[in-house]
């Protein structure tokens, strides 16, 4: 008899126990629900990358949501010679942020790079492209490595598509293409002639967009330029699409720069920030709320790297949303309502 009330008591204990679980699973789903609800609104990505920076990226080449080739609309860089031999570069291609090989694309990333030879134009501000002719380009040439191809564009070989590449998700990835172009393009009279490159993703990858540019030569007297733009202006959206905006500096030589961002306005991304104060240690400083205004400052050489990725937040809900690229864009030191950037050569 005895054994039998406590068989019939560990019964209940058990229909107890389990009883309070089934509570705690509903007070639990019922909670987070709540909070998922109550949320103010949905949250929309920032932009084309997370706040990593571009898991697709290149050293050179910019992220372009409007596909790229077709885009009339591109960013352009320069190659730098010293004028007497040939202006020489490698353009990488990989699969994690520019500084930050910790972090890769989830997925293996197939692409193919395109290259050719385009002239280039102006329309409203903007660098514009159109493809050469044979008469244009001349005598003049550039020569493109890609892995195990070389090939040279020239007045017979406007452009090419290599083979298509895949970046392996296991391993921080890098394709690299070597640039050279020919002597005749340090000269008077090359006139608009630029090389344009685009790797363009195959298949659909999800935040993955294509990174091109248009490049031109220059020598190094003008090399040593700085500058910080906010990289996803384009006619079908506005800064009020976004929760975030990305914002890219890039440029040449060795300085310092200086960002500011009005606090009422935006706030930048934490990871940012702070890779760059432990890069740069002492050189480097960070202030915040001086009149208003987030203070970065810190040193730059294009040897180590040319190219920083970043975010712009909104402060809170009830920043107003009627900003333009035009607002945004006029970051100058002295005049940039809510952004502002300068560069000091060293």
């Amino acid at each position: 008899m005895k054994q039998n009330i406590r068989t019939h008591s560990r019964g209940k204990t058990v229909a107890f126990i389990s009883f309070s679980l089934a509570i705690l699973i509903c007070l639990s789903f019922t909670f987070t629900y709540a909070e998922f609800t109550n949320s103010s609104r949905a949250k929309r990505v920032v932009a084309t990358y997370d706040s990593v920076g571009v898991l697709f990226s290149s050293n050179y080449l910019s992220s372009n949501v409007t596909l790229g080739n077709a885009s009339p609309d591109v960013y352009r860089r320069m190659i730098y010679t010293d004028g007497s031999t040939h202006a020489y570069g490698e353009i990488t291609v990989c699969n994690y942020a520019q500084g930050n090989t910790a972090k890769t694309y989830e997925y293996d990333i197939t692409y193919e790079l395109y290259a050719a030879l385009v002239i280039l134009g102006e329309s409203n501000g903007k660098t514009t492209k159109t493809p050469a002719t044979a008469a244009q380009v001349g005598e003049k040439s550039v020569s493109l490595q890609y892995k195990n191809t070389t090939v040279v564009l020239n007045s017979s070989t406007l452009s090419n598509t290599f083979a298509v590449s895949t970046l392996d998700h296991r391993n921080a990835s890098t394709d690299i293409c070597k640039v050279t172009f020919s002597e005749d393009f340090n000269g008077e009279g090359t006139g608009n002639l630029a090389l344009y490159l685009c790797a363009r993703p195959v298949g659909n990858s999800s935040g993955i967009t294509p990174l091109d540019s248009v490049f031109t030569t220059g020598t190094n007297s003008i090399r040593n330029a700085w500058s910080g733009r906010f990289s996803d202006v384009q006619t079908n959206h506005t800064p009020s699409d976004y929760d975030g905006l990305n914002y890219v500096i890039s440029g040449s030589g060795v300085g310092t720069v200086v960002l500011s961002w009005k606090d009422d306005t935006f706030k930048v991304n934490n990871t940012f920030i702070k890779s760059v104060l432990d890069e740069a240690g002492a050189s480097a400083a960070y202030t915040s709320g001086v009149n208003g205004w987030s203070t970065l400052e810190f040193p730059v050489d294009s040897s180590i790297t040319d190219r920083y990725d970043l975010q712009f937040y909104f402060a809170d809900e009830n920043v107003a949303r009627d900003l333009s690229w035009t607002d945004l864009n006029n970051n100058d030191i002295a005049e940039g309502t809510y952004v502002r950037f300068s560069y000091t050569e060293s």
